[in-house]
C-alpha cells in the first residue's frame, strides 16, 4: 500500500483508528511472512553448507583417483617394456635402428586410462561446480549475456585459444564442459582442441541448478520492500491520531456505555411482550422458546424501541445471529415481500 493519505485532520479518529489497526494486521501478517523467510534462508544455508562440505569430500576423493590414474598414464609412457620396435624398410636399407612405438596391449591400457581421465574429470567439474569452486555454466551463460561483450563467450568456447582473452576469460574446464555436453552432434572434432575431451563413454553432467531454484534471502528482501510503504502510511495516520486520541477515547466509552444501556432497554421491554403464534420471519409457528430480537442490529446501531423489537422463533434467532435482515433473507432464501407484511401488522418495520 503506498497511496498519500489526504485531509488526515478531517477524519474522524474512529476512521482514523481503523486504518491503523488494518495496516497494523498487514504489517504484522508480513512480518510474520518475513520471519519464516529468514528461518527457510538460515535452513538453506545450513543445507548449502553441508552439500558444500559433501563435494568438497567427494572432490578429494576424484582428484586422488584422477592423481592415481595419471601416475599410471606416466609410467606407461615412461615404461620401456611398454614398447616395442617398428622396422621400417628403408631405415633397415639404410642401415639406421628401428623406431620404438608402444605395444598394441599398452596403447589399449593407455586409451582406456585416458577416458577414465575424461570421465573423473567431468565428476570433478561438476564437484568443484557443486562446492561453490567454480562457477555454475548457467551462471557463465547469465554473465555472457548481460555483462560479457557482444560473442564473446561463443568465440572463447569455438576457438579458447584465439579469443578466451582478456578480463571476460573463462576457465578450461568451462570450456572443456560445454564442448563435452554436445559433442556427440559433432560430425568432425576440431583440431585444435585436445581429443582425449571426447573419450568418454558418457557425456558431462552438472547439476542444473545447485543452489536451487528458490532463493529465501530474494523473499525477504521483497517482504521489506512491502512493510516499508506500510511503516511510512502507519506513521502518518499515527501523527494525525495524535490530537484526536483524548477525543477517540471519550467516544469509545460513550458508545460502550451506550451499548449497555440499550441492551438494559431490551431486557425491560421484553416484559412487555407477548409472542405472537407465527414466526414473522419463516412462517413458523414459535413454539414455547420464542426470543425477542433486534431486527436492526444494536452493534450497527440499532436501538432498542418498540418498532425495532420483534419476537421470533428460537431456530430464525439463531441463524440470524449478527446478520442484517437483509442479509439473513438472502442466505435463507426467504419471502422478504411476507415478512414486511407480518412485520408492519405487528407495528414494525423493515
Amino acid at each position: 500500500m503506498s497511496r498519500e493519505f489526504e485531509s488526515l485532520d478531517d477524519l474522524s479518529p474512529f476512521i482514523l483508528k481503523g486504518r491503523i489497526d488494518r495496516i497494523k494486521n498487514k504489517i504484522a501478517k508480513l512480518e510474520r511472512q518475513r520471519a519464516a523467510a529468514r528461518e527457510a534462508d538460515q535452513q538453506w544455508q545450513v543445507k548449502r553448507e553441508s552439500e558444500r562440505a559433501e563435494a568438497r569430500k567427494r572432490l578429494g576423493n576424484i582428484q586422488a583417483r584422477l592423481a592415481k590414474v595419471r601416475q599410471e598414464m606416466e609410467s606407461i609412457k615412461t615404461d620401456p617394456f611398454s614398447f616395442q620396435p617398428r622396422p621400417r624398410f628403408w631405415g633397415l636399407v639404410a642401415g639406421r635402428p628401428s623406431e620404438l612405438e608402444l605395444s598394441a596391449e599398452a596403447k589399449r591400457r593407455l586409451s582406456d586410462l585416458e577416458a577414465q581421465e575424461a570421465d573423473l574429470l567431468d565428476e570433478e567439474y561438476s564437484f568443484e561446480v557443486e562446492a561453490s569452486i567454480e562457477r555454475h555454466p548457467e551462471v557463465i551463460h547469465v554473465m555472457g549475456t548481460l555483462q560479457m561483450p557482444s560473442g564473446f563467450l561463443a568465440n572463447a568456447v569455438r576457438d579458447p585459444q584465439k579469443f578466451n582473452v582478456g578480463p571476460w576469460k573463462v576457465s578450461e574446464k568451462y570450456i572443456r564442459y560445454r564442448w563435452r555436453h554436445g559433442y556427440r552432434a559433432l560430425k568432425r572434432l576440431p583440431d585444435h582442441l585436445p581429443t582425449a575431451w571426447f573419450l568418454a563413454s558418457t557425456r558431462s553432467n552438472v547439476k542444473r541448478e545447485p543452489d536451487g531454484p528458490y532463493r529465501p534471502s530474494r523473499r525477504e528482501a521483497d517482504l521489506d520492500s512491502r512493510i516499508k510503504p506500510l511503516m511510512d502510511d502507519l506513521s502518518k495516520l499515527e501523527t494525525a491520531l495524535g490530537p484526536q486520541e483524548q477525543k477517540l477515547a471519550e467516544l469509545e466509552s460513550w458508545r460502550a456505555r451506550g451499548m449497555n444501556e440499550t441492551r438494559e432497554l431490551a431486557r425491560r421491554l421484553r416484559m412487555s411482550f407477548s409472542p405472537t403464534d407465527v414466526c414473522p420471519y419463516c412462517g413458523k409457528p414459535m413454539g414455547s422458546e420464542a426470543r425477542l430480537d433486534h431486527i436492526y442490529l444494536v452493534s450497527k446501531g440499532g436501538l432498542s424501541v418498540r418498532s425495532n423489537l420483534v419476537f421470533v422463533c428460537l431456530e430464525c434467532n439463531q441463524k440470524k445471529s449478527d446478520m442484517t435482515l437483509t442479509a439473513f433473507v438472502k442466505v435463507r432464501n426467504l419471502d422478504r415481500e411476507a415478512i414486511e407484511t407480518r412485520l408492519n401488522q405487528l407495528g414494525n418495520e423493515f
